[in-house]
């Protein structure tokens, strides 16, 4: 089970969780042109990047901020 004290490591390491995130990139990289950058490379550096346990970025710190990211990153448009 996953709580609070989970490190995006953790998570990784967990077959569920890994199981989604593939799903996830394997969507995201149907859809990517094909002019894309070298796709399998930034995948393989961010495998490597979430397993690394020494990072410590945990998952109730990474939720707590998204509201906060989400905020900043809008734009808020109006149409005439």
């Amino acid at each position: 089970m996953l709580h609070g004290r989970v490190s995006v490591a953790d998570a990784v390491a967990d077959p569920v969780c890994r199981g989604r995130a593939e799903a996830l990139w394997d969507e995201a990289e149907r859809v990517l042109p094909a002019a894309s950058p070298d796709l399998a490379s930034y995948r393989a550096a961010l495998h490597n990047r979430f397993e690394n346990a020494r990072i410590e970025h945990r998952l109730s710190q990474i939720a707590a901020d998204a509201a906060f990211r989400a905020r900043v990153r809008s734009v808020v448009t109006s149409f005439s």
